[in-house]
């Protein structure tokens, strides 16, 4: 702006619509925040704002005090008098006596802009005396010249001005950058420094929770420089060593080799040679003890991995690292459940040695009072004389069942039952066992009823021996129970889901709904006179729950008190996607009654006939006298032996005397020499005939000794004779054929 545009802009004030504008552009041009013009009243004597200042004072206020605040804060104001010495204006009413300029922004700018004012002073003093009217004429072109050089240094400064307020603005938006470059670096330096203070927080507390892990679970660490043969420990390995927590942390690796315990230090060795072979993968691993300095031997588990520098064929171990842990308990706890395990098969095998014993023990004079019995019920002819042994009979083979409950539970117990699946005719096998029980039933005036519901497939693929002895439990225990009506036997296959179910249904008793759970409880019976009447050990059941898990089935009980029981098991098929299905019609319900006075009249119980010579070799003197008994009566020749030595003795004079022995019965257990080893010893001397173990012993692994000794066969006491003579006859004529 140069003088005259600065004149013309004070003219303008002469015209209040443009002053509040053209005071608000001066001041845009000069850099500050508002420009403001007072005028001095010398009628009133007081100074008023006419341009610059759009809003009124509050109430109780002057522009006096306004203009005196201004002029105190000199650091945001600067002030201009233009006095118009003894000449009056009249402009708007205002009786000018001198004029007041205010500039209120920036302090710089503010000076800046009151330099322009004092150069102007003479040209705003003629332009007030021509305002006035009263101009010289000489004055006033001599006061015209020096405002024409006052304009022209005017416009000078206004140049400079401008230029010096660019840079100005360009040197403040410099600062402004710089400063906020500075206060960026300074934040970003505050973020990195808080940043640095939470990581070392974090490590702080991440190195503090391994260490109180490490002591926890009793593990260390190691980190080792190979080349340098060096290793250093955690304290905690220190401390897993034995060696004091303040103890230099840096040790030979020979040195933490030698606290390796003498019997395991060449096969730790072994594997750190092989995870430091720079052809392997660096990985080691191993379970060893550790002798600490004062004795005391402990378990560690280590592991680790070794760092290789360089690549092949230049490769070559450069560090190790890895943890240690402490498994002492664990190898206590360890060998606790060894000898936990050992003494619990101690005791299985002393139990199972037990059982043996007894087996042993009640079925030889078992089978002394059953052999016998038979033998005199054969000879006897007086009705009442063989109703006498045949109740001997039957208590003694209820004795048997007994027996053979117990040893089936123990056996299923011990985990000596093998399940063998093979596939098997289900139909027969239900025959099978209703032709077995149909008799025990018609003698009750039961009906034995097969019913199939629906087709079944013509095989499936389970334990035979299991499944019929499930069904002989389930449904001898019915016709136990019953008194009159009926058993059936329901069966009925479930191709969708695989299962093949078994309903035993009776007319019988029934079970109070609180006991039905506990009859499949081992020795367990229901305590009425009823079950009382019945007997029996209580173990039917149990055995019957325990196979049908062994075969991954299940069974349940409904029953109602007086008017029967339903006993229903299902078990898993198998896939039958090629299964053969088939409709079987029932089986037979009756069955011609037996006559126990007379069951020889049809011809069916006609004992097998023997030739031969044969050898019976039993410490009992009971056991020879009954078995010679039931070989002579069926047409054989015996010799008899009290123990195995005096077997062989028997067996190799005969030979030598030209009449050889066709076949031997061997006791197992027996004073002197024992059954297993006069076998072994006999086969071992040549002998090829038939050996029949007579033993007492009914657990599996008994009889599996027996065949693994040399054994042809076995027959369990108590001895029966249509089983004695059937097997002597088919050993004799397989052996003679």
């Amino acid at each position: 702006m140069n003088f005259a545009q600065t004149l013309d802009w004070i003219a303008s004030l002469a015209a209040p619509a443009t002053r509040l504008e053209t005071s608000q552009q001066f001041a845009r041009v000069l850099g500050v925040e508002h420009l403001i013009v007072f005028a001095e009243d010398t009628d009133v004597g007081q100074i008023l704002p006419i341009s610059g200042f759009a809003q009124t004072l509050p109430e109780g206020k002057s522009w006096q005090t306004f203009l005196r605040g201004c002029r105190d804060l000199a650091r945001h104001t600067a002030t201009l008098a233009y006095p118009v010495a003894e000449h009056r204006c009249c402009a708007n009413g205002i009786s000018i006596g001198s004029l007041v300029i205010v500039l209120l922004g920036d302090p710089h700018a503010s000076a800046v802009g009151l330099d322009l004012f004092e150069q102007t002073r003479r040209g705003w003093e003629l332009f007030a005396y021509g305002v006035s009217g009263e101009l010289a004429s000489a004055a006033s072109a001599r006061h015209a010249m020096d405002a024409r050089e006052a304009a022209e240094q005017s416009r000078r400064l206004l140049l400079s001005l401008d230029s010096a307020r660019r840079e100005l603005q360009d040197a403040v938006v410099a600062a402004d950058q710089e400063i906020n470059r500075r206060r960026f670096a300074e934040a970003e330096v505050s973020r990195l420094l808080l940043a640095e203070k939470q990581f070392s927080r974090l490590l702080a507390e991440s190195e503090a929770r391994l260490r109180l892990a490490a002591r926890a679970a009793g593990f260390g660490t190691y980190y080792g420089d190979v080349q340098a043969n060096q290793v250093s420990l955690s304290r905690e390995f220190m401390l897993l060593l034995g060696l004091p927590a303040d103890h230099n942390d840096t040790i030979r690796l020979k040195r933490l080799l030698s606290s390796v315990h003498q019997d395991d230090r060449d096969r730790v060795a072994r594997k750190m040679d092989q995870s430091l072979d720079s052809a392997g993968n660096g990985e080691f691993q191993d379970e060893h003890r550790i002798v600490r300095p004062d004795g005391e031997v402990r378990w560690v588990m280590m592991r680790g991995s070794t760092i290789f520098a360089g690549d092949p064929p230049t490769r070559y171990p450069s560090h190790i690292a890895g943890v240690a842990i402490d498994i002492t308990k664990r190898h206590q706890y360890e060998d606790q459940l060894n000898e936990a395990r050992h003494a619990a098969e101690a005791a299985n095998e002393a139990k199972s040695l037990f059982l043996a014993n007894m087996s042993h023990e009640i079925r030889t004079p078992m089978t002394a009072i059953l052999g016998f019995a038979d033998l005199l019920h054969s000879r006897l002819q007086d009705r009442k004389d063989q109703a006498c042994i045949e109740t001997i009979k039957a208590n003694g083979d209820h004795l048997c069942e007994i027996l053979n409950d117990i040893l089936d539970l123990a056996k299923i117990e011990a985990g000596k039952v093998n399940v063998r699946r093979q596939p098997h005719n289900i139909v027969a096998l239900v025959d099978h066992v209703h032709t077995l029980l149909n008799g025990r039933a018609t003698e009750k005036g039961l009906r034995l009823h097969v019913q199939y519901d629906g087709s079944i497939p013509s095989e499936l693929h389970t334990d035979s021996k299991m499944l019929r002895q499930i069904l002989i439990n389930l449904v001898g225990n019915a016709i136990k129970f019953t008194e009159r009506g009926e058993v059936r036997i329901v069966i009925r296959c479930h191709a969708r889901n695989e299962q093949l179910e078994i309903d035993v249904v009776d007319t019988g008793i029934g079970i109070p709904a609180s006991d039905l759970e506990t009859v499949f409880t081992p020795f367990e019976q229901l305590d009425n006179s009823a079950t009382r009447k019945h007997g029996g050990t209580g173990l039917g059941l149990a055995i019957t729950r325990r196979l049908v898990e062994l075969l991954d089935g299940t069974i349940r009980a409904e029953s109602e008190v007086n008017k029967g029981s339903l006993f229903r098991f299902t078990l898993p098929t198998g896939p039958l996607e090629d299964a053969i299905w088939i409709s079987p019609s029932a089986t037979r319900t009756d069955a011609p009654k037996v006559n126990r006075t007379n069951r020889v009249q049809d011809g069916t119980d006609k004992m097998p006939e023997i030739s031969g010579r044969i050898l019976t070799v039993d410490d009992s003197r009971d056991i020879r006298f009954l078995v010679q008994a039931f070989i002579r009566a069926a047409g054989g020749e015996v010799l008899s032996a009290v123990n195995g030595a005096e077997g062989i003795q028997k067996w190799i004079a005969c030979r030598d005397g030209g009449t050889p022995i066709d076949a031997i019965l061997m006791d197992m257990q027996m004073p002197v020499m024992d059954g297993i080893t006069a076998t072994q010893q006999l086969r071992h001397r040549g002998f090829q005939g038939p050996i029949i173990a007579l033993t007492a012993n009914a657990l599996q692994r008994d009889q599996q000794r027996c065949l693994a000794a040399g054994y042809s066969d076995f027959i369990t006491k108590p001895i029966d004779r249509r089983e004695l003579l059937t097997k002597l006859s088919r050993w004799l004529t397989h052996d003679a054929s």
